[in-house]
C-alpha cells in the first residue's frame, strides 16, 4: 500500500487501524505527522465505542454519526441492515437519521422497508409524505412514484391505483419521462380502457407542464461544457441523449461556463460518451446581475464517467475548487484503461482537496464517491 492509501485508512474507524499504523511507520520510516496521528487516535477511540455499543442500535448510530462522514455512516448501517433485514428498529432509526440530515436517500430506504414490511401502513403513509415533500422541492422522484403505484396495483383496487396516479401527476414537476413511459407502456395495459382514457388527458397535460417548467428553469442545470445555444442537461456526443424536449418558442441567451480548456479538450476527445454535470445551485436571481458572457453557476452534483489517464489531475482539482457549490456531491467511475496508480493518485488528490476546502454548516464542502464502471 502507498503512503497515501495508508493515511486514508487511518482517517476513519475500522478494525485494521493498528496494523495500518505499524505498516505506515514501516513504509515511511518517519515519525507520523501530528495531524494524522490525531486522526488515527480519534478513529481508534470511535471504533472502540462503535464495537461496545453494537447491541444498542440507537447508541450505535449516534456514535457512527459523530464521525460526520455521511458515506461512512450510511455504508455501515446499510451493511448491518443487509445482515439484520428483519430488525425493524434498525430500519426506523436509519430513517430517522436520514430525516434529520434531510437526505433524499431516505426514499430508497423507505421503498425497501415498505416492500419488505408490507403490513406497516403507518410507514407507507410516511413514505408517501416524503415522496410528496421531495416532489414539491423539485427532486427527481419518478421511480418512487412508480414504486407506490405498482404497490397499489398489487395490494389495492383499480380505483386506488387511479387515485395514486392522480396524486403523482399533481405533485411531479421535474423528471417526468420515466413515469410517463411507465404510465404509457405499463399502466395502459393494466387499467380498464375507460379508466385509462380518463387519465390520458391529465398525463398529456402534465407532460407539457413539466417540459415547460424544465425549459423555463433551464439555468438550474448545466448545459454543454462550453458556449451553448440549446437547453441540454447532459454533456454527450449523441444528440438523442439530450433533454429536455425542445420548445420552439424558447430562445435562451447563450451561456458561458468556467471550465478549464484542458478539461473541455479531454471531454470532447474522449471516445467515451459519459460526462454529465447534473444540478447547479446558487444561481444569480436574474441574468442581468452578471456580465453578458459570464455566468457563475455552481455545481451541486457532478458525475464523471470513464475517467482515464488523459484527464490531468491538477486541472480537475482546480475545476472542482472553482466550481463546487457547498455540499457538492461528486461521483467518479474509471475507464478500464485507467491504471491503478492513476486511480490512487486521483483519489489522494481528491482527499487533499476535500480536506483543504472549508466546512459548510459543519459538513464537508465536497463529498466524493467512486462507483463501478
Amino acid at each position: 500500500m502507498t503512503k497515501e492509501q495508508l493515511a486514508d485508512g487511518l482517517s476513519y474507524p475500522n478494525d485494521h487501524l493498528e496494523n495500518l499504523y505499524y505498516h505506515y511507520l514501516q513504509v515511511t520510516r518517519d515519525p507520523m505527522p501530528q495531524k494524522l496521528y490525531f486522526e488515527y487516535t480519534k478513529s481508534k477511540k470511535i471504533y472502540d465505542k462503535i464495537c461496545k455499543s453494537y447491541e444498542n442500535e440507537e447508541k450505535w448510530i449516534k456514535i457512527l454519526a459523530s464521525t460526520f462522514d455521511d458515506d461512512f455512516i450510511k455504508q455501515n448501517i446499510e451493511t448491518r441492515i443487509a445482515e439484520e433485514f428483519a430488525n425493524k428498529k434498525l430500519w426506523k432509526l436509519y430513517i430517522r437519521y436520514l430525516e434529520d440530515t434531510k437526505d433524499v436517500w431516505i426514499l430508497s430506504v423507505f421503498c425497501r422497508y415498505c416492500n419488505f414490511f408490507i403490513e406497516d401502513l403507518g410507514m407507507r403513509e410516511k413514505y408517501l409524505d416524503k415522496i410528496e415533500y421531495y416532489s414539491i422541492h423539485k427532486e427527481p422522484v419518478s421511480k418512487w412514484w412508480i414504486d407506490v403505484i405498482s404497490f397499489t396495483y398489487n395490494h389495492g383496487t383499480f380505483e386506488d391505483m387511479k387515485e395514486m396516479i392522480h396524486k403523482a401527476l399533481s405533485f411531479i414537476s421535474v423528471d417526468f419521462s420515466s413515469l410517463y413511459e411507465y404510465l404509457k407502456n405499463v399502466v395502459e395495459n393494466i387499467l380498464p380502457k375507460e379508466m385509462y382514457q380518463e387519465l390520458r388527458f391529465e398525463i398529456h397535460k402534465t407532460d407539457i407542464r413539466v417540459a415547460k417548467y424544465e425549459i423555463n428553469e433551464w439555468s438550474n442545470y448545466f448545459p454543454t461544457a462550453f458556449l451553448c445555444e440549446k437547453v441540454y442537461v447532459n454533456m454527450g456526443k449523441n444528440v438523442s441523449d439530450f433533454a429536455p424536449t425542445e420548445i420552439q418558442s424558447f430562445d435562451p441567451t447563450p451561456q458561458y461556463f468556467l471550465l478549464p480548456k484542458p478539461l473541455i479538450r479531454y471531454i470532447m476527445n474522449s471516445p467515451c460518451n459519459g460526462f454529465s454535470i447534473i444540478r447547479c445551485q446558487f444561481l444569480a436571481t436574474a441574468n442581468r446581475e452578471l456580465p453578458q458572457h459570464v455566468r457563475q453557476n455552481k455545481i451541486g452534483r457532478f458525475t464523471f464517467k470513464f475517467a482515464d489517464g488523459q484527464l490531468g489531475i491538477p486541472t480537475f482539482i482546480q475545476f472542482l475548487k472553482k466550481n463546487a457549490a457547498p455540499l457538492c456531491k461528486v461521483k467518479i467511475s474509471f475507464h478500464e484503461t485507467a491504471t491503478q496508480e492513476y486511480r490512487n493518485q486521483i483519489k489522494a488528490a481528491l482527499n487533499n482537496c476535500i480536506n483543504e476546502m472549508p466546512k459548510f454548516c459543519g459538513k464537508k464542502w465536497i463529498t466524493c464517491k467512486f462507483i463501478a464502471s
